[in-house]
């Protein structure tokens, strides 16, 4: 034997050395793991089946503001909101029995009787011969979370009702103001028929101002009911090819462009991901607007097209209409802003808000001799998402 131990004792020593760094490498091992535990900003806590407390690490003292010492001499239970005392009597047993606990909510109390809202993950501890001997929970303080939910679901809401207030108001103006607006374009008529004759030029002019102005009207409480109900309609998201949409748009917009000598230029357009109706009734305001601003010139030129800025990609509709004065520019698009009559155009603040739902924005940029132009933004490859 003494002849064998001898014959293996290199192997023997080296088989003691890495033994001997093995223990070396798992007790440093274990001593970072403590030192994590110890130090963690979440609640490790460690107690017995009765609830008697036999270990408390620093984030449980941040958190109950119990010292360790003074912890150590209490009751689990006594941490325990009244409300919750029957659920976590029955939360030990669950885990006594080997059931999963992990992220279940319970509210607890603090030194100062705070009472705090908790995500509780609990372990159970065997001893030696595997039975269940102890129960490690680690617990983490979401009160301010749970209190910025809370106060989110409530503006929530609120905005969902003051949304319905808002299209409860509206169908009502639109059903208020839309009989008097009848009666008065009614008129009208009747006086062009019957008082033609006896009205001079001025007089027919003042009608004509009237019937223009219920006509306006009509499309403003319009343009309200649209507003209200836009962020409501679930959007239907798909690639969305603009270059196809501006076409379906001309084809629309074909009676505003009997008699008229216009210009077309429209570049190839990109595909987006978004609501097919809801930009293409943006495409029909836009272009229908550059029709209604080039009017007055004897060859109307509209442009349409894009172009790449950084990440966003900006399409536009570009007109040679009269131009829009640059001071009224962030009244353009909101909703109840004033505006000098001549520069009002339908759809204005529908557009605008079907746009920012697809996450971009709606703008207008100077366009020199040329009027003006209207943009949208979106992220390029992206799209309007």
């Amino acid at each position: 034997m003494v002849n064998s131990i001898q014959q293996n004792q290199p192997e023997l020593a080296s088989s003691v050395a890495n033994s001997g760094a093995a223990m070396i490498h798992n007790a440093e091992y274990l001593r970072r793991l403590a030192t994590g535990v110890i130090d963690s900003n979440d609640a490790i806590i460690l107690h017995d089946f009765d609830g008697k407390i036999l270990a408390w690490n620093r984030g449980a003292i941040e958190i109950y503001g119990y010292g360790e010492t003074e912890a150590l001499g209490m009751n689990v239970r006594e941490l325990v909101a009244s409300a919750d005392r029957e659920a976590a009597l029955n939360l030990i047993q669950r885990i006594r029995q080997g059931d999963d606990v992990k992220s279940v909510e319970l509210r607890r109390v603090t030194k100062d009787g705070r009472i705090l809202d908790i995500w509780l993950t609990a372990t159970l501890l065997t001893d030696a011969q595997g039975k269940p001997a102890a129960i490690a929970t680690t617990e983490r303080d979401f009160t301010e979370r749970k209190q910025a939910m809370d106060e989110l679901i409530k503006l929530k809401a609120e905005v969902e009702a003051s949304n319905r207030e808002l299209e409860a108001f509206s169908y009502s103006v639109s059903h208020d103001l839309r009989a008097p607006l009848r009666h008065i374009a009614g008129f009208v008529e009747l006086l062009k028929k019957h008082s033609s004759a006896s009205v001079d030029e001025k007089g027919r002019h003042y009608l004509e101002v009237i019937s223009t102005s219920t006509v306006q009207m009509g499309q403003l409480i319009d343009d309200i009911l649209t507003f209200s109900r836009i962020g409501r309609i679930e959007m239907m998201m798909t690639k969305v090819p603009l270059d196809e949409l501006v076409q379906e748009a001309l084809a629309t917009l074909q009676p505003e462009m009997v008699g008229r000598d216009i210009v077309w230029k429209i570049s190839p357009l990109p595909e987006v991901h978004g609501e097919r109706a809801m930009l293409k009734l943006v495409l029909i305001n836009l272009v229908g607007n550059a029709l209604k601003f080039s009017r007055p010139r004897p060859v109307a030129e509209i442009e349409v097209g894009s172009r790449t800025e950084g990440n966003e990609t900006i399409c536009y509709v570009r007109d040679n209409g009269a131009g829009f004065d640059m001071r009224y520019v962030d009244k353009l698009f909101g909703l109840f802003q004033r505006l000098p009559s001549r520069l009002w155009a339908p759809g204005s603040v529908g557009h605008a808000r079907m746009i920012q739902r697809h996450g971009g924005r709606l703008g207008r940029g100077r366009g020199g001799r040329r009027g003006d132009v209207l943009l949208f933004h979106t992220e390029t490859n992206r799209g309007m998402t």
